[in-house]
């Protein structure tokens, strides 16, 4: 089965595209000035009406029945109307960009006409708030009074961007998305309800994900954690590399460093010591910003720095080593399921966001989908005429 995957976060983002250059409304024409008696017997020329063209949107939602079901995903029914509002949206944004003088069957992508991708985002808008709320109602969940209320909350806050605060007409606007108020809730809800099966499968904040399996992730994933003290070989400002006698300088130093460190007889002694001459000491411009060490991935530093890190055990410093910048002196330090990662979330935390996101994305590979005998071998082509519009 082709993948049906767009990911949840990205169609929550998607569904509000919908009033994306449609919100704002046009301006009235300024009142033309008064003229005097002799003024009014010249003959003008009357302003030319504006024509465009645009799909006839109506005509095609009118081809069918808005009860009529398109298809369904883990034997929940799709209707002509919720398929129909996300068909819009995309087309919409084909006219936005390509105007109506493309063929559907013009290439998307290396595999997909228009025409696929259009089907393709659509089928994959409806199913997978279909499977999010299938899944929350199975799992109990139920809105609670401050999340209605925070839904509530986001409706006027979209009026006010939208129709400067006047909630019936953003229904209004809403409706000729070809969505309404009860489809906007579902969407709203759809979002808490994806935060909700977070918590019930995996708790608050990962609470629920064993340490082992954080620690599979980290080492899966490759992350490193280090300090270090850098000795520049090279012009901070201009990156141009120093003389002989300043680099013959800079390796005395850091060897007289590295002399110190290895003098310290217990592990606290070294980190109390590693940290007071990284501090005075240290040339990384960075510093600054990352007093505790920098957490990285695979590729992310210079393959020096990388590799130094890698072969050392947590609490231990490395020689000195050599890279572009200048000479390193590496303390790697340990990474534990509880160790706050550069984005402020814990590990525990990203490892069951990343368990999480798997899981969803094995739900919506493995949903089964299933075309009524009326849609299935629906054409866009087929309904999705033009029309003129004078302005």
């Amino acid at each position: 089965m082709k993948n049906k995957i767009i990911a949840l976060v990205l169609a929550l983002i998607l569904c509000m595209s919908l009033f994306a250059g449609c919100g704002s409304t046009a301006e009235a024409p300024a009142e033309a000035p008064v003229e005097d008696d002799t003024a009014a017997t010249d003959s003008t020329e009357a302003a030319e009406p504006t024509v465009y063209t645009t799909f006839d949107y109506d005509a095609a939602y009118a081809s069918y029945d808005p009860n009529a079901v398109v298809f369904t995903v883990n034997d929940i029914e799709i209707t002509w109307e919720e398929y129909y509002g996300w068909l819009y949206s995309i087309i919409e944004q084909y006219e936005m960009y390509l105007g109506t003088e493309f063929a559907w069957e013009d290439l998307y992508s290396e595999t997909m006409t228009l025409e696929d991708y259009a089907k393709y985002y659509t089928e994959t808008m409806c199913a997978q708030y279909a499977i999010v709320n299938a899944m929350a109602k199975e799992a109990g969940l139920e809105l609670t009074d401050d999340q209605i209320a925070s839904i509530e909350e986001l409706l006027a806050s979209d009026a006010v961007n939208y129709t400067n605060g006047d909630v019936d007409a953003f229904v209004e606007f809403l409706e000729s998305t070809y969505m309404d108020l009860e489809y906007y809730y579902y969407i709203q809800a759809s979002s808490i309800y994806y935060q909700g099966l977070y918590e019930y499968y995996f708790g608050v904040d990962g609470d629920n994900i064993s340490d082992e399996e954080v620690k599979d992730f980290i080492n899966t994933n490759g992350f490193l954690y280090a300090k270090h003290i850098l000795f520049l070989t090279q012009d901070s400002a201009t990156g141009e590399s120093l003389d002989d006698a300043a680099k013959a300088e800079k390796y005395a130093l850091a060897e007289d460093t590295l002399t110190q460190l290895q003098a310290c007889h217990t592990q606290e002694e070294l980190l109390a010591k590693f940290d007071e001459l990284m501090n005075s000491l240290s040339e990384d411009g960075g510093l600054a910003s990352a007093p505790n060490g920098y957490y990285f991935l695979p590729g992310e530093m210079v393959t020096e720095f990388e590799e130094g890190t890698k072969a050392l055990e947590p609490y231990s410093i490395s020689d000195i080593i050599e890279s572009a910048y200048g000479y390193h002196i590496i303390l790697r330090q340990p990474i534990t399921p509880d160790s706050i990662y550069d984005t402020g979330y814990s590990f525990r935390t990203l490892a069951s966001q990343y368990a999480f996101d798997n899981m969803m994305s094995q739900k919506f590979t493995e949903a089964v989908f299933s075309y009524t005998e009326e849609f299935s071998d629906f054409s866009i082509a087929n309904i999705m005429n033009t029309m003129e519009v004078t302005q």
